[in-house]
């Protein structure tokens, strides 16, 4: 009865012990970090999304951090190769040196905390003296025509497209800008399940000026500048000098006119007005004759006068 009782208990010793082996085997291993979710101060699996080997996603913050081969992690508000148009924030660590690039120039000076210059930026630092690009992002203004198309990000799928306000088809992995109108983008990553959305104005059409007087980059008279756009800013040098605006250009010189509307679009003009006779010039030179004469006459009246004598 004894040796009964005591291979019942040792049955029962063994099988608590297995289970416990595999309780401890099932702890769920964070693979960014190494370590179980439980450890790391009470961070579990729901708080943190492990995006790559090098990536991941904390719920909490709301932030995707990219850890580099020193160690230093840079989280940011926005993931790799997304389009938005909000301010983007960066946390750079103090242990690493970047340069934020904003459509190829390095920016001098930028508040991380608050990135809101449109522009296409390229975050990178340096690895055995070469540059190594960590992080890219576009932002755009609310009407803009800097992108024709919206590939979506590593990991992120297309949800919704609507073009002024009428569901549009579309493929999960990128979204067509060719066409101008209203747009709100809906899509997600698919790791961590959190939506986000694009609403912005798209606008191809660069700005114009009729320019009549102009044929072939010549003005034989005045150039008219009245039809300029609202919401258009112009730029004007004459003879490569910077001048201020004018409804109408008048004198002689090579111009340059740049325009830029609201979208990022550009328009640039070049032409040259001829030394021409206006009103007032064919008024001078009426004067101008009118005085050579009266000299000429009063000198001959003169000469005259003193033969006379």
């Amino acid at each position: 009865m004894k040796k009964t009782i005591f291979l019942s208990m040792l049955c029962m010793l063994l099988l608590t012990t297995a289970a416990t082996a595999v309780t401890v085997n099932s702890t769920q291993i964070d693979n960014f970090t190494g370590k179980p979710f439980s450890e790391g101060g009470g961070v579990s699996d729901r708080d943190v999304v492990t995006l790559s080997n090098t990536s991941r996603y904390e719920r909490e913050k709301k932030v995707f951090v990219y850890r580099q081969p020193s160690g230093a992690e840079i989280k940011s508000s926005v993931a790799n190769d997304m389009i938005t148009t909000n301010a983007v924030m960066l946390e750079i660590p103090s242990a690493i040196d970047v340069t934020l690039y904003r459509d190829g120039e390095a920016v001098v000076d930028p508040d991380f905390a608050e990135i809101r210059t449109p522009g296409s930026y390229v975050l990178t630092t340096e690895s055995n003296g070469m540059p190594v690009q960590i992080l890219r992002f576009t932002i755009l203004n609310a009407v803009s025509g800097a992108v024709y198309k919206y590939p979506m990000p590593t990991g992120f799928l297309v949800s919704e497209v609507y073009l002024n306000d009428v569901e549009q088809r579309y493929t999960p992995y990128e979204v067509d800008l060719t066409e101008e109108g209203k747009y709100r983008i809906s899509y997600y990553c698919s790791a961590t399940g959190v939506s986000y959305d694009l609403d912005v104005y798209i606008d191809h059409t660069p700005p114009e000026l009729a320019l009549e007087a102009v044929v072939d980059g010549v003005a034989k008279g005045p150039v008219d500048l009245g039809d300029l756009e609202g919401n258009t800013s112009i730029y004007i040098e004459q003879d490569g000098e910077p001048i201020n605006y004018k409804s109408t250009l008048t004198e002689s010189g090579s111009y340059v006119i740049t325009l830029e509307d609201q979208a990022g679009n550009t328009t640039t003009y070049k032409f040259v007005i001829q030394v021409y006779f206006n009103v007032s010039s064919l008024m001078f030179f009426a004067l101008t004759l009118v005085a050579a004469v009266a000299i000429i006459v009063y000198v001959l009246y003169s000469k005259k006068a003193l033969r006379i004598r």
